[in-house]
């Protein structure tokens, strides 16, 4: 094998430009695509017999190609109705995706035949591949109850595990973040690990595609009040993401999609893309890239609204706020009158509105004695929904602190333990809907922060979730090894062609 890349290498004097396919030029991935999307089975990565599947006969139809032994390099299948588009054809062909077929792609292809999978280390930029298409018209219906009570429990749920984690703490989770990504992630996910995660999530996709999209496409956006949202699919340059993921994902959640190396630039696009859709309120939302990701569906959600009655200076004043762990805190009060009085078995609260009175700031007080830990595990979807819509219209007066803080967290054992295990697991996982690639896609991490201000003039708050996809396959299988170079050591940099050193030396000290 490493004498024939040589032998092919060599004559075509390492490079062949596109040339002919099939009678068109080879359209880069960073091209806008006119032409619409194959609405039939897909031809998978490097595919280049259309025979729906990548082996050796198509690596040796490439080589063919490269050394000039074929004039035309696709062989189309009989039926005309499964002649690939332009954007199939360069997914088939270019599988580095810089416009050209040559012995680069040859040689990702035999890595993607005998290995099962390849990357591509570095490439210049990220490229948009949502640039070729559009979201379809989606048609969507009324929401139903059994959704709207399916998202309170899902809502209830990843609060309260997530809070029982870390009781005393300030804890603040977006389920409309956190469904948003999940949503996008469930669309290429099949059998169980899909039916675990409509059960957590409170409905089939079929249901929750439309319904999620009408959260995201009713929301107001002015002045004084506005709630945006953002998706986006990041995946590593070559990876074989399937287009009607891709597709399904741009129709009901706008997610816009980027082919990227996975780099060190790459982390900071991913984090400045969330920077800039939370409006500037969570700066960073990953801390690494590992080696294993292959994909991030990404959410950011940004809320800024005004009080529908601002407080005034003589209704701010000095007060009093008694922590978990009983010290006691000095702080500004706000004190209201309101007409929206909450209460049940264990708690008494009140609701605020905001300008428009679309939204409204929810406040819940447990009894004295009871932690809010104890009180969330009191709570349950239906009781939550029940006491939120049918307020009692009685004059309250309030005591609200300002306050405002960040929160991060890992969300996989809360989700694990909300219904959805199978997703995390990297044998049993099937996100077979997201990929045509042999090697399975599981969850690596599911991160989470949020961001909030409550002030006289209104409310601020921020949150991104991540879904983190790896494919395992540089996963370790045993008990990892311990390397230190703390003292003298001997080292080399090799020819993988020939497993020859092409430096060798030593270092004995530093400096």
């Amino acid at each position: 094998m490493k004498l024939w890349k040589r032998i092919t290498a060599a004559a075509l004097g390492l490079c062949v430009a596109g040339g002919s396919l099939l009678g068109t030029a080879l359209p880069s991935f960073a091209e806008e695509m006119t032409e619409p999307i194959c609405s039939l089975p897909l031809y998978s990565t490097g595919d280049i017999n259309c025979d729906h599947k990548t082996d050796l006969l198509d690596v040796v139809r490439m080589h063919k190609y490269l050394i000039g032994a074929i004039e035309v390099l696709i062989e189309m299948p009989a039926e005309d109705y499964l002649q690939p588009n332009d954007r199939e054809i360069a997914m088939m062909t270019d599988l580095n995706g810089d416009g050209e077929v040559d012995i680069f792609d040859l040689s990702l292809l035999e890595r993607l035949v005998f290995f099962g999978t390849f990357r591509l280390d570095k490439l210049s930029s990220t490229q948009k591949l949502s640039a070729g298409y559009a979201p379809h018209p989606v048609q969507t219906s009324t929401l139903n109850s059994d959704i709207l009570l399916g998202q309170t429990d899902f809502a209830l749920d990843l609060l309260r595990l997530t809070a029982a984690k870390e009781p005393g703490e300030n804890v603040l989770v977006s389920p409309y973040s956190v469904s948003q990504a999940l949503g996008m992630t469930a669309n290429g996910a099949k059998g169980k690990t899909r039916s675990e995660m409509e059960s957590v999530l409170g409905g089939s996709m079929e249901a929750l595609n439309p319904a999620f999209y009408a959260f995201r496409d009713s929301a107001p956006y002015s002045p004084s009040i506005k709630l945006s949202t953002a998706n986006s699919i990041w995946v590593r340059n070559g990876y074989p993401v399937r287009e009607d993921f891709l597709q399904t994902n741009a129709d009901y959640y706008a997610a816009d999609a980027f082919s990227a190396p996975f780099d060190d630039q790459t982390l900071e696009d991913i984090n400045n893309w969330v920077d800039e859709n939370t409006d500037h309120m969570i700066p960073s939302i990953l801390d690494y890239i590992p080696a294993d990701a292959e994909l991030y569906l990404v959410n950011a959600v940004a809320f800024d609204a005004e009080w529908a009655d601002k407080y005034t200076a003589d209704q701010i004043g000095d007060g009093t706020f008694t922590a978990a762990d009983g010290k006691k805190q000095d702080v500004q009060m706000m004190h209201g009158e309101f007409h929206q009085y909450l209460s049940d078995a264990h708690a008494t609260g009140f609701m605020q509105y905001y300008t428009d009175y679309r939204y409204a700031f929810a406040a819940l007080l447990p009894e004295q004695g009871m932690t809010t830990e104890e009180y969330l595990d009191t709570l349950t979807a239906k009781g939550l929904r029940e006491m939120l819509s049918e307020p009692e219209d009685v004059t309250v007066y309030t005591a609200l602190p300002e306050f405002s803080y960040d929160y991060s967290k890992e969300l996989n054992e809360p989700l694990k333990a909300m219904g959805m295990p199978t997703a995390f697991d990297d044998e049993q996982a099937d996100f077979s809907g997201m990929t045509d690639s042999p090697l399975g896609l599981f969850i690596g991490r599911v991160l989470h922060k949020t961001h909030i201000e409550v002030t006289p003039q209104g409310t601020r708050a921020g949150a991104a979730t991540v879904v983190e996809m790896c494919d395992g396959a540089e996963m370790m299988t045993e008990e990892p090894k311990h390397v230190t170079l703390d003292r003298p050591f001997v080292y080399m940099i090799v020819d993988t062609d020939t497993d020859l050193p092409v430096f060798f030396g030593t270092v004995n000290s530093i400096g």
